[in-house]
């Protein structure tokens, strides 16, 4: 969770920073500082980007640009 990553729409080229969050208050840890909308993991884009990779495509059309914030690789394991 608190994963920063990229998605572009594949028809209109926009893009979105999206951080992937538990729902509110399932945790009461804070969220690192980001310049993105926060995505709940329960909703169907948030668990369509479970085990994806940059470069995967979601339902055809929407690619998994850039992953800007991992906890995991920062060895942040107390968010």
């Amino acid at each position: 969770m608190n994963s920063t990553f990229t998605l572009q729409n594949g028809r209109s080229q926009e893009k979105v920073n999206l951080i992937l969050i538990f729902p509110p208050g399932l945790t009461d840890h804070p969220k690192p500082n980001s310049d993105g909308v926060d995505l709940s993991i329960l909703t169907p884009l948030g668990l369509s980007v479970l085990g994806r990779r940059v470069g995967d495509w979601i339902a055809g059309r929407i690619l998994i640009e850039e992953m800007i914030y991992q906890p995991e690789t920062h060895n942040h394991f107390h968010l």
